[in-house]
């Protein structure tokens, strides 16, 4: 059987994404085609406004979730400078293609402390936080933190949830150290994917009248989705080449430039 790509005078990475993704288009093959031509044989190429979740602890480094499908660009040993709103910048080399998320083991580890059963001493709670009867009772004037634990690692990506069961007015948040969540208008199980960032904190705050929440998760991702891929330091190990120290984990939007290492 003859190949299509055989024919089509592309580069053999655009052959090997083609073969990945049979669905693409000739008009999507042809874009891609262009993009590894420059950097193969260019400056490189600049992926602007791409939203994507990162992970940026050594063993763990990845991008996931990306809004731009960066497969074409992963195991060819081409650089990657991830750069925020600020023009601060990551640098890595791009890795393999994610074959999906995974999550690491259950953070908050006792189900008292996730179903609050009782008050083990787990939560560190504001004045106006209450833990019993199965809730987390939460009834704050101001915007403040009602309940946290200190159990995650800066930089390291995690997904978590919390059931909102009810409250009378205002607002709630989930926050992965200083990440903050949507201000949650509603009840119902809120999902929330954040990078930890400034502290190792893990907990619920807000300005909410008879706010009532139950079933809280947190666990670290651990294994980038199928759009996105690992990233490398020059050695080869899952890490960064560099990081800014000022670099945002949480910025709306980033700019990628990739080019030959």
């Amino acid at each position: 059987m003859i190949r299509p790509w055989t024919l089509c005078g592309i580069e053999p990475e655009t052959a090997t994404y083609w073969a990945l993704n049979p669905s693409a288009t000739p008009a999507q093959i042809a874009a891609i085609d262009l993009n590894i031509k420059l950097i193969k044989y260019g400056s490189g190429i600049t992926l602007a406004s791409v939203t994507t979740n990162i992970s940026a602890v050594d063993l763990t480094a990845f991008l996931s979730n990306p809004s731009t499908d960066l497969r074409p660009y992963c195991g060819n040993g081409w650089k990657a400078t991830i750069t925020d709103a600020s023009a601060k910048s990551n640098v890595a080399i791009l890795g393999a293609v994610g074959t999906g998320e995974t999550l690491g083991d259950e953070l908050i580890t006792n189900v008292a402390d996730r179903e609050f059963t009782s008050d083990t001493g787990f939560w560190i709670k504001s004045a106006t936080t209450s833990i019993g009867s199965n809730v987390l009772y939460l009834n704050s004037p101001s915007a403040e933190w009602g309940a946290y634990s200190e159990i995650l690692t800066i930089h390291a990506l995690y997904s978590s949830s919390v059931n909102v069961v009810s409250f009378t007015s205002g607002y709630i948040i989930v926050q992965t150290g200083n990440a903050i969540s949507e201000s949650y208008i509603s009840t119902g199980t809120k999902v929330n994917k954040k990078t930890c960032i400034s502290n190792t904190r893990f907990g619920i705050a807000g300005r909410v009248q008879n706010g009532i929440m139950d079933d809280f998760s947190v666990k670290q991702v651990i294994t980038p989705s199928a759009l996105g891929c690992t990233l490398l330091n020059a050695a080869g190990a899952q890490s960064f080449i560099s990081k800014d120290a000022a670099f945002s984990y949480s910025a709306a939007s980033y700019t990628i430039t990739i080019t030959r290492n």
